[in-house]
């Protein structure tokens, strides 16, 4: 983003708090902003509350932004989406507000934690197929894209929603499925949580939870190819971390054994 991108997004917020009547801005603060990332957010206080808004340089994510909607409509744990941008001027990007979810995220899920998420997340599927309608033969069907632990938020009562999806697209289920498992168990290993064949159980376990609570059968094929394509892009994240040089080579090298690692779990 660019320092005249970042002025008139943050002079454009304010005047859009006003429009929609959700209060006067009290505070603006740029939001875990990445480099790579085709969403600029920020986290904005007024004296009513806090709210997230994002500005999308990629336009097929606010097109699937009715699913959230309907996410809301049937109390599914995950932002409000408060609206889309009714009128911009023409240097500002579609735009959305949504609630701000406070709460912790955490580094590890134990047991219980882990069966209870593999549920939402089969519960998410399950409201794509009934928003769009269930494609059997495929499998098909809205998907976060990009499952783990970092966009899971617990609250006080411990429980999960889940947040940010920007990766938002029609894919095959399991890409959730195994985005979750490979990040989920590369955390459990990158912290000494479990040893290698806990994390093994654990894995399986949670694709069994899956199934049961959608009452179907995954593609374990299927599932070792998405593991892949989830391996071949953390690597190429992880390199690009090398060339600006935010990691140095043996973190790079632990990384590529645990990938490894992962990947001969799950065949």
């Amino acid at each position: 983003m660019t320092l005249f991108q970042l002025r008139s997004r943050l002079e454009y917020i304010p005047k859009l708090f006003l429009d929609l009547g959700i209060g006067e801005v009290i505070e603006i603060e740029s939001f875990n902003q990445r480099t790579f990332s085709k969403t600029s957010k920020f986290l904005v206080v007024t004296q009513i509350d806090k709210y997230l808004v994002k500005f999308y340089e990629n336009m097929e994510v606010p097109k699937f932004l009715d699913f959230i909607g309907f996410l809301n409509s049937v109390n599914f744990p995950t932002n409000r989406l408060i609206t889309k941008t009714p009128h911009r001027p023409l240097d500002v990007p579609p735009c959305m507000v949504y609630s701000f979810l406070e709460g912790e995220v955490k580094s590890f899920l134990d047991d219980r934690e882990l069966s209870d998420f593999s549920q939402i997340i089969a519960r998410l599927h399950s409201e794509s197929d009934n928003f769009y309608g269930r494609d059997y033969s495929s499998n098909n069907g809205l998907t976060h894209g990009d499952v783990n632990l970092t966009n899971i938020i617990y609250n006080e009562i411990n429980q999960p929603s889940i947040i940010d999806f920007d990766k938002i697209n029609i894919r095959n289920y399991v890409y959730d499925v195994a985005s979750f498992l490979f990040f989920n168990t590369l955390s459990d290993l990158s912290y000494g949580k479990v040893n290698i064949e806990q994390a093994k159980d654990r894995g399986h376990a949670f694709i069994q939870d899956y199934e049961n609570t959608r009452e179907m059968k995954l593609d374990g094929r299927r599932i070792a190819q998405a593991l892949r394509y989830q391996s071949e892009q953390f690597l190429k994240y992880t390199r690009q971390q090398l060339r600006e040089k935010r990691v140095d080579e043996k973190i790079i090298q632990g990384r590529v054994n645990l990938v490894g690692r992962i990947n001969n779990l799950f065949q």
